[in-house]
């Protein structure tokens, strides 16, 4: 299973669809922006090629205590707000009279992902396998799955599995079918 924050085609279909947050800058990059912006508050912005090696010591000292300092602090703050976001990580077994609890209101504030599958088909099963992997890594998406007969009725087995992307109450991607999966994922997202 992939990682959220890797640069990958899949990840990238996701962000577009905007199931996953947009990828964070680097720890790298967090480091130098604090640098920096250590430098600027203590208005020490002229050049180090003038100093001299007693002088750069002690700047390097100075500087190591508190850019580390502000580092450490920068990435825990980060690291609580994405514990906060981290909701879920597991599909959540819903019933008919949970759905506009379970999916339409919950997508008012986080991406719901519903998979509509029947109980022993084998490509249903095969996507629930893919699901409890994704929600496990993708824990701030809400994963739920119901038995197709129960969400609508009649519902086709040849459009099963089929998963539905909600936000905002609304269906924003769908895949229907098997073909859908077997084909790749590419294209198949359709915005409605």
């Amino acid at each position: 299973m992939s990682n959220p924050e890797e640069d990958t085609e899949w990840n990238d279909i996701l962000r577009a669809h905007k199931i996953i947050p947009e990828k964070g800058p680097s720890d790298r990059d967090i480091f130098y922006a604090v640098a920096d912006a250590e430098v600027e508050r203590r208005g020490q912005t002229h050049a180090l090629e003038d100093e001299d090696l007693d002088g750069l010591d002690e700047l390097e000292d100075d500087f190591d205590d508190d850019i580390v300092q502000a580092y450490r602090r920068k990435r825990m703050e980060e690291m609580q707000q994405q514990a906060l976001g981290r909701r879920y990580g597991d599909v959540r077994y819903i019933n008919k009279p949970d759905w506009v609890r379970e999916v339409t209101e919950a997508s008012q504030d986080v991406h719901v992902v519903v998979h509509m599958y029947k109980e022993g088909w084998v490509p249903c099963r095969l996507v629930n396998t893919q699901l409890d992997d994704l929600a496990k890594h993708y824990a701030q998406v809400k994963f739920v799955k119901i038995i197709s007969d129960q969400c609508v009725p009649g519902y086709p087995d040849r459009n099963l599995p089929t998963l539905l992307v909600y936000s905002k109450g609304d269906v924003k991607g769908q895949l229907i079918g098997p073909q859908a999966f077997t084909r790749g994922i590419q294209g198949k997202c359709r915005e409605e």
